[in-house]
């Protein structure tokens, strides 16, 4: 048995009803073979607050949902969620990976029901990466197991916030500058989107140009916020850092902050960086998958950029295009075709 120190909730069926899913009865079994599983009725959140492993498959009206503020479920530090939706002529994959973002889980369980021979479950993840296709609760369970390892094993780095709640960009970067990077970074998303069908998700950086007087003495950069399409970002969403791992305002930093920041400080000519989640045609790419903001793949970026590249894949995680100036950015975006 492994993760023998978790603790798992499959939640299902509706509130103070017996009645659950074929799904939800035969999940709980099998994923008590890899960690302790309770089984629960309902869908609020309070129910869901000190399980390490949340599987949450509530039956419950949408529109109901829409009324009730912060609906989904909230889960403590480092717990790993994971969400359902099933597909059906309405609702399709595009669907459930927007469902991921909604209730910020980490991954989403699709149900098919497509034949006589019981429905399809797949295990995907907020990345598009298929874990488990299978009808067999027995490996949906053990791919959820495995789902949890990889997740928890990430390496993240934290930041604290400044107590300055005033903050202008224009203090540490040229508002000129930071438009055409915007500019440069609103191309780059409309091509992925015209030849992947992708929403443009992920995050861009840069070094600043100017520092605040009283921290002259740290490096500065400017990033996009979390939780924001960065396909319509502007100058004054932009959020400060120094390498102290502190930020400035009021939006918290892109979780990819802290690799963009390593990348920076290891590479003196890398000045621009825009990370998407689709894939360059016929680029280089790092060999190991990890989640998004996990320092893990520092080493395996700066393999690739100490080779010359700067224009490279992250293996089933996405690209990073990086620069030293935005002339050179502007190139590499006419340059590069996506798959």
């Amino acid at each position: 048995m492994s993760n023998e120190e978790l603790r798992a909730i499959v939640l299902g069926g509706k509130v103070n009803e017996v009645r659950r899913s074929d799904l939800t009865r035969h999940l709980f079994i099998q994923l008590t073979e890899f960690m302790p599983t309770e089984l629960v009725n309902g869908w609020l959140p309070e129910e869901l607050g000190t399980a390490d492993v949340i599987v949450w498959m509530p039956d419950f009206n949408c529109r109901h949902a829409e009324i009730v503020e912060n609906w989904y479920p909230k889960k403590k530090k480092g717990a790993v969620l994971i969400c359902s939706k099933v597909l059906d002529q309405d609702t399709k994959l595009i669907d459930a990976m927007a469902y991921i973002f909604e209730t910020h889980s980490n991954a989403v369980i699709t149900i098919t029901h497509g034949d006589d021979q019981g429905a399809r479950y797949e295990l995907i993840d907020a990345l598009g990466n298929t874990w488990a296709s299978t009808k067999s609760y027995e490996t949906l369970a053990r791919h959820i197991s495995l789902f949890t390892d990889w997740t928890r094993g990430s390496i993240r780095l934290g930041f604290s916030k400044v107590p300055n709640p005033e903050f202008n960009p224009a203090r540490v970067f040229d508002p000129y500058t930071a438009d055409e990077f915007i500019k440069l970074n609103n191309k780059l998303a409309s091509d992925v989107t015209h030849n992947t069908g992708k929403r443009f998700f992920g995050n861009l950086s840069t070094r600043c140009t100017k520092l605040f007087p009283s921290w002259r003495h740290n490096a500065g950069f400017l990033v996009s916020p979390r939780n924001i399409d960065k396909s319509k970002l502007s100058f004054v969403d932009f959020v400060y850092v120094t390498d102290g791992y502190q930020y400035a305002g009021n939006r918290k930093p892109s979780v990819d902050t802290p690799v963009q920041m390593a990348i920076y400080q290891m590479f003196s000519d890398v000045n621009f960086m825009i990370h998407g989640h689709a894939f360059i045609r016929d680029a280089p790419t790092t060999n190991q998958y990890y989640p998004c903001g996990d320092c893990r793949e520092i080493p395996e970026i700066a393999v690739l950029f100490a080779k010359g590249y700067r224009a490279i894949n992250l293996k089933n995680h996405g690209f990073i295009v990086a620069a030293r100036s935005l002339a050179e950015l502007s190139y590499f975006i006419d340059i590069v075709k996506f798959t």
